[in-house]
């Protein structure tokens, strides 16, 4: 089966849907003999699929790279894609890309229902397109891979897709990456991130108001005022729309010595950062 994996969304791997799509496709290029994987991106992310073949790979142009125009090439030119290299079925990992009308089967990932719960996270054109048009699309395509419960109830609820279309995949682990590293590496970690207290941590992008990451300092705050916790709360997280109002909430904090914002963090230290961490917080 030919199957094509939209990337063109992954943004240069800087984001937890861009972490999805990329260990998707490895999984399926390496664990389904089955499946002949090809894979539609930006030839800026091409290096992110080391493993991919190059003639499995389908260029997007650079031009459709954001904003409205990325969804849009989606819409007008992927099926043409699809014919031309004889694709059986079509996995979309974002909603905001979902095809109106695809030639072969298409499955569609939901992360979240955020138009529907953060309203205050989009403008109006984007708000509208969410809690609009992309139920009228959910409904359409053949089936809906949520990745978790609540999403799945969500994707019920409030796009109204029937329940028997939706299917529920949680998120998986990277075992090869994700695996304790041992006393020693986590001290040398500590030692060489200048970390000598305890620390609270959350990775996310630094996204208001999605990401909550105000409200985590102002309870962070509270911890410190009445001598609950000792210690340091760290954000790693690449910086993304509204990341000024978390930079500014952090400046204008009375324990801002004590809040870090760490900026993107690489494969290679993320799991130290999780295991030298003293408690996570979601």
């Amino acid at each position: 089966m030919k199957v094509l994996l939209s990337a063109g969304m992954i943004q240069g791997g800087r984001s937890g849907v861009a972490r999805y799509v990329i260990a998707l496709g490895e999984a399926l290029a390496r664990g389904q003999k089955d499946v002949d994987l090809h894979i539609a991106g930006l030839d800026a992310d091409r290096g992110l699929f080391p493993w991919l073949a190059e003639d499995r790979w389908i260029s997007i142009p650079a031009g459709m790279s954001g904003g409205a125009a990325n969804p849009s090439w989606h819409q007008v030119s992927l099926n043409g894609v699809v014919r031309k290299h004889g694709i059986d079925l079509v996995h979309i990992p974002s909603y905001r890309r979902m095809m109106w009308t695809c030639a072969v089967p298409q499955v569609a990932t939901i992360h979240d229902c955020a138009p529907f719960i953060l309203r205050e996270k989009y403008d109006f054109a984007r708000g509208f397109f969410g809690r609009v048009v992309v139920p009228m699309i959910a409904r359409r395509v053949r089936r809906v891979i949520a990745v978790s419960e609540t999403t799945g109830k969500d994707v019920v609820k409030w796009m109204r897709v029937p329940e028997e279309k939706v299917t529920v995949v949680p998120n998986g682990i990277d075992h090869e990456m994700f695996r304790p590293p041992g006393n020693e590496a986590i001290r040398d970690f500590r030692y060489r991130k200048n970390l000598d207290e305890p620390f609270f941590l959350y990775v996310a992008r630094l996204e208001h108001p999605a990401k909550n990451h105000v409200r985590l300092i102002g309870a962070f705050e509270k911890l410190m005022e009445y001598g609950v916790f000792k210690g340091r709360l760290i954000l790693p997280g690449a910086p993304w729309h509204g990341a000024e109002i978390i930079e500014r909430k952090v400046a204008a904090s009375r324990f801002r010595d004590r809040i870090r914002l760490e900026g993107f963090v690489d494969n290679a230290d993320l799991p130290l950062w999780y295991a030298a961490a003293e408690a996570l917080v979601f």
